[in-house]
């Protein structure tokens, strides 16, 4: 019996031996493919980079466009690109509606942006938690620095006042957080 519990403890051994051969030939992992959320939940290490809806205020295409933003706070940010250790810089987290001139109850919602330039904090700086900022997204060359062009909310001209206007009265007051705010188009009794 003394040699049946011998060829007992190799057998192990051999075994062992064989996997860590079958691991060194096996191809590398695929990666993980992203899986439907669970129960209605997104999964956090999902999230895209950008944070968000990954939507962005300052941007190229946004140029000449009407807004109707509601800023919230101010807050800080790293400043990822300063060479001093813990530099920060300021941003207003606020809401923005993309103004459909045209058709305004189709307007398009952005929660939670970040707004950074300098002189569009100007223009929402006075206005956090009291009031609504209509303006167009534009670049103005005398404010930049060097050869960047500054961010700037312009007054808004009569029409696209109107265009604000028509969008909050096609807006729910009573909406809740999960609607998009719309009115619904429910039959009435």
């Amino acid at each position: 019996m003394a040699k049946d519990k011998s060829k007992k403890t190799e057998a192990p051994v051999e075994e062992t031996k064989m996997k860590k051969s079958k691991k060194a030939a096996e191809p590398e992992a695929k990666p993980a493919k992203k899986s439907k959320p669970s129960a209605g939940f997104a999964k956090p290490s999902e999230a895209p980079a950008t944070g968000g809806d990954g939507w962005s205020l300052e941007v190229e295409d946004h140029i000449g466009k009407l807004f109707l933003i509601t800023p919230y706070r101010e807050e800080d940010h790293p400043d990822t690109f300063s060479k001093t250790p813990g530099a920060v810089k300021q941003h207003i987290v606020c809401d923005v509606v993309e103004i459909n001139e045209k058709k305004p109850e189709k307007s398009v919602v952005h929660k939670n942006i970040w707004a950074y330039g300098g002189w569009v904090r100007g223009s929402l700086r006075g206005y956090i938690g009291t009031d609504m900022v209509l303006g167009v997204l534009e670049q103005d060359t005398d404010k930049g620095q060097g050869k960047n062009k500054a961010w700037v909310l312009e007054d808004a001209d009569d029409d696209q006042v109107e265009a604000g206007k028509a969008y909050l009265a096609s807006v729910d007051p009573f909406a809740t957080p999960s609607d998009d705010g719309k009115k619904s188009k429910k039959a009435k009794k």
